[in-house]
């Protein structure tokens, strides 16, 4: 099994953003931004609704719920600043 670390340079960060942006991979640039804001498993923000970051009104909520699939726990997540601009972006 192949092992992945975590990018933890700033600067190689942004370079990622950037690129999925000059690219217009929008989807990605925002799973991208949420992974790293959130630090959740991909198995875990492919399961994220719509309403899971958005109320009735289509609002950005404050926080996000949802169910870790290795844990099985519910957590909650600050929607930051960085997430609130992917998701607007998108």
């Amino acid at each position: 099994m192949k092992t992945v670390d975590p990018i933890k340079d700033p600067k190689k960060i942004l370079a990622i953003k950037n690129n999925l942006k000059e690219e217009k991979e929008y989807r990605n640039y925002l799973l991208f931004t949420m992974g790293v804001n959130s630090a959740l498993r991909s198995s875990d923000l492919r399961n994220l609704k719509v309403s899971d970051v958005l109320d009735n009104k289509g609002d950005i909520k404050k926080y996000l719920y949802t169910r870790v699939k290795k844990t099985k726990r519910e957590i909650k997540i600050t929607i930051n600043k960085a997430m609130r601009e992917a998701i607007n972006y998108y």
